[in-house]
């Protein structure tokens, strides 16, 4: 999935991102409540969009999260 993840330069630009993402608050940025919203902001969109795959990345390498296909019998797990 994230075979670019791997390139150290772009993982240390990725983190730089992840540090604006951060201190959103200070600089009033609107910090978005679902995916969706996030990655079509006109403005932060694309910079929300790398973030979260260095975050997915993350739980990947750090087998914390495991990518897996979702068979057609198998429900998803829903929270509210």
């Amino acid at each position: 999935m994230l075979d670019w993840f791997y390139d150290e330069e772009e993982f240390i630009e990725l983190k730089e991102g992840s540090a604006m993402i951060a201190s959103a608050a200070a600089y009033d940025i609107l910090i978005s409540t679902n995916y969706k919203e996030a990655v079509n902001d006109l403005i932060y969109g694309a910079v929300w969009h790398t973030i979260i795959n260095l975050e997915i990345g993350q739980l990947l390498i750090n087998n914390i999260w495991e990518e897996k296909v979702l068979s057609l019998d198998v429900n998803l797990i829903s929270s509210k």
